[in-house]
């Protein structure tokens, strides 16, 4: 409880940046966590993955190159000056995905995985880009 009085004392525009990191970094974990296994498992060939790519069509190295995309990208988003790149390579795995599922009529899918992945990712491009190149992304 030692926190609150010393948030207390900030000043509001030093508040409202850490406030913004912090949501920035539930962001960047939640990304994190969701792409790097899961670009693990699409790699591995007795995964739910090399079924359903096969069923799409996809041959089996394209499954490998999505499941390294994953992993790089869910990699970048950790380092805010890689950050952006990251998103917007997840960004562009999720429009991929997207319109995977609505070309099998998988509508569902593409909801509920997919789109929540897409927005998060844009808004961490958003909230990242101008940070490249910066220090831990404070702007500095």
């Amino acid at each position: 409880m030692l926190l609150i009085p010393l948030l207390t004392q900030l000043p509001a525009d030093r508040l409202r940046h850490l406030g913004r990191e912090a949501m920035l970094w539930a962001v960047t974990l939640f990304l994190m966590q969701a792409f790097v296994p899961s670009g693990y498992l699409k790699l591995l060939d007795n995964s739910g993955w090399t079924e359903a790519f096969a069923s799409w069509g996809y041959p089996d190295w394209f499954r490998r190159a999505v499941g390294v995309a994953e992993l790089i990208a869910g990699s970048m988003i950790l380092v805010p000056r890689l950050a952006a790149y990251g998103a917007l390579l997840i960004f562009t795995i999720m429009a991929g995905a997207i319109g995977t599922h609505f070309c099998f009529g998988e509508y569902l899918d593409a909801y509920t995985s997919e789109l929540p992945s897409l927005c998060f990712s844009a808004a961490l491009v958003f909230a990242r880009w101008p940070f490249r190149g910066t220090a831990a992304g404070t702007g500095r």
